[in-house]
């Protein structure tokens, strides 16, 4: 079985950037770089998230059972697993490359509005475009045409999803 992968052209924004592989039309998986300082998501899935630090420290928000928010902080090299229905925020400690994904596959995402809200009070409609603030001043957008270390990693990183991936399929038949 030959298994086909697909890149889709990055989202790049004040916040960092995100890299969409999809294997075989059937399986999804994320690769972000986010600056320190820096929200994320405020959504709720049908399904579990899966999330893979490589490099830095993200402040997990999670939706307790009796309505309080409830966070923590994972580094580099820690998995992170939010379970189906729980609403979420991923508040960005330093930089960060992480990959996510979702089981079972098939990305669905609505927004949980106390959530989403607070991501959305840290943006500003600039030129048509949302940015982030971060702290007290404006972001500016700038093009990503250097290679930095995180895009370093960041294609390092795709380069061994996509050997995992292929390897395990091969393994398979």
């Amino acid at each position: 079985m030959m298994m086909m992968v697909y890149l889709r052209r990055p989202y790049y924004d004040a916040r960092g950037e995100i890299h969409n592989l999809k294997v075989n039309d059937a399986h999804r998986i994320n690769i972000l770089y986010t600056k320190a300082g820096f929200l994320r998501s405020g959504d709720i899935h049908p399904n579990e998230q899966c999330d893979f630090i490589f490099r830095g420290s993200v402040k997990v928000w999670t939706l307790s059972a009796d309505g309080s928010t409830k966070t923590t902080t994972y580094g580099k090299h820690e998995f992170i697993k939010i379970p189906i229905g729980v609403p979420h925020v991923f508040e960005f400690v330093e930089d960060t490359v992480m990959a996510e994904w979702w089981e079972p596959q098939g990305f669905q995402a609505m927004f949980y509005k106390p959530y989403r809200d607070i991501v959305n009070q840290c943006m500003l409609e600039i030129d048509g475009r949302k940015i982030q603030t971060k702290n007290k001043g404006l972001v500016t957008l700038s093009p990503c045409a250097d290679w930095t270390s995180s895009k370093m990693i960041i294609g390092a990183t795709i380069a061994a999803v996509f050997g995992f991936m292929l390897g395990s399929t091969m393994s398979r038949g």
